[in-house]
């Protein structure tokens, strides 16, 4: 008889996840892109009526809105608050972090706790997670779709794909890529019958992101962008020298953040230890996942987001911990895996110098803004400076409704801006160039500043 206990445990540790991530990050405003997705667009429902479940343009990022209809009910329910936004991803962290459990059982059984600490301690998912972003439901889905294919689970690959198609362009591809990995792992025993069973499993999925593209051209007469989208200049092509940075910048991403320790321990253990066969699966979805994104970022001008990688990375570390499970001995298995886990745990802690912009939203640095941000807005407040006397970079031009769903519709202006006598600056402000902090240098004046371990926000008047 099995022991009941071992039902239940995943289900508590991934509790116990869920519930972390929730108190560290209750009271945490919208960061970043999570602006957008996760406040502007969920919020224009709330004022306006879900109508044909359409954003107007210059909220339409092209993607489904069933992210931002599922925030609004939450919204509509609990009330329009930060910590409602953030319990809203409460089941999606629950479900990464059971799915990553029940995937890890099925390669590695009693060593499934491997996986579990590689992925969790992993610098962009620890950055990542305690956002309320599209992206965590995206990577909660893989996930599942991918233990499902471990554990021969049609089930939870159909829901997973389901998942995936709901949230973005970029998650209906990583559902494709999935699907043309498992067509590529029974191509010697592909048959007509065998295939569309397999395609079967995607076609729930298909259908919501067709069905949505095609509801969209209906209405909107564009699908992805369009002209006049404020995101129309990240989706212009570029020419040779543009695909030579790009491929440069596509590079340096799958490196980022300390993935160079997960990519060289893979390359070693490949040349001093091999294949297993079982990796077949997973590294051919990398190499298929890898095609696709490359397809999607690196002919255009401005689609190289970090975040995008988050399921190549996740990928990568399945297929180094199957590599280290699977071709080392008893003795070598230990040593291997935490120097690799050590070494990647590290770059949680790292930053890159002023002059190179750092990808904060998968970064664990951007924790401690949030109390920068609520001391500086007590001393704005307690001064009485006003939202409109001061300039700052994005994210915090964005407004007070906006940025933590406060009652106010203020917001500072946008740097630089010649007739605002203060400006707020911070490591975050990646807009901020190099040669304009050395301008504010000479033009400001210090008045306040809040510090931390690894970034500083700061007050200046113009002198």
């Amino acid at each position: 008889m099995k022991n009941k206990s071992n039902h239940w445990y995943p289900v508590l540790m991934a509790v116990g996840i869920s519930l972390l991530v929730f108190w560290m990050s209750h009271d945490w405003i919208f960061f970043w892109d999570t602006i957008q997705f996760s406040s502007k667009q969920p919020l224009w429902f709330f004022d306006h009526g879900v109508g044909n479940a359409l954003l107007p343009n210059h909220l339409d990022s092209g993607h489904p809105t069933i992210f931002a209809l599922y925030l609004l009910i939450w919204y509509k329910v609990l009330g329009v608050k930060l910590w409602v936004a953030h319990l809203a991803m409460f089941p999606w962290v629950f479900v990464l972090g059971y799915s990553i459990i029940g995937l890890a059982k099925k390669l590695f059984y009693m060593e499934w706790y491997h996986l579990l600490i590689a992925l969790m301690i992993c610098p962009p998912l620890v950055g990542h997670i305690p956002l309320v972003s599209p992206d965590i439901v995206v990577v909660a889905a893989f996930m599942l779709g991918l233990w499902g294919f471990a554990g021969q689970s049609n089930w939870k690959i159909v829901l997973g794909v389901i998942f995936l198609c709901a949230m973005s362009m970029r998650g209906a591809a990583l559902a494709c890529s999935m699907m043309i990995m498992q067509l590529f792992m029974i191509k010697k025993e592909l048959t007509w019958s065998s295939a569309i069973k397999l395609i079967s499993l995607y076609i729930p999925g298909g259908l919501v992101i067709v069905g949505f593209l095609v509801h969209h051209f209906i209405q909107l007469g564009w699908i992805g962008f369009h002209e006049n989208s404020p995101w129309a200049p990240s989706f212009q092509l570029v020419d040779i020298r543009g695909v030579l940075k790009n491929m440069t910048v596509f590079i340096i991403r799958i490196f980022d953040l300390g993935m160079v320790v997960v990519y060289a321990a893979i390359v070693w253990l490949y040349f001093t230890k091999g294949w297993s066969e079982k990796l077949k699966p997973f590294y051919s979805l990398w190499l298929c996942f890898l095609i696709v994104l490359v397809i999607l970022t690196v002919p255009y001008v401005g689609l190289m987001n970090p975040r995008y990688f988050l399921p190549l990375h996740l990928l990568a570390i399945i297929i180094f911990v199957m590599q280290v499970m699977y071709t080392l001995n008893l003795y070598w298995r230990p040593r291997v895996f935490w120097f690799t886990i050590i070494a990647l745990a590290s770059f949680n802690i790292f930053k890159y110098p002023p002059q190179i912009s750092h990808p904060w939203d998968i970064s664990a640095l951007h924790w401690e803004y949030y109390n920068q941000e609520k001391s500086m807005r007590s001393y704005l407040d307690n001064n009485s400076i006003s939202d409109r006397d001061v300039s700052t970079f994005f994210p915090s031009n964005n407004s007070q409704y906006h940025i933590r769903l406060a009652d106010n519709q203020s917001s500072m202006r946008t740097a630089p801006h010649a007739n605002v006598p203060y400006l707020m600056l911070g490591d975050i402000h990646n807009d901020a160039k190099e040669n304009y902090r050395d301008v504010v240098k000479k033009e400001y004046e210090l008045i306040h500043q809040e510090t931390g371990w690894f970034s500083s926000l700061s007050l200046y008047k113009r002198k």
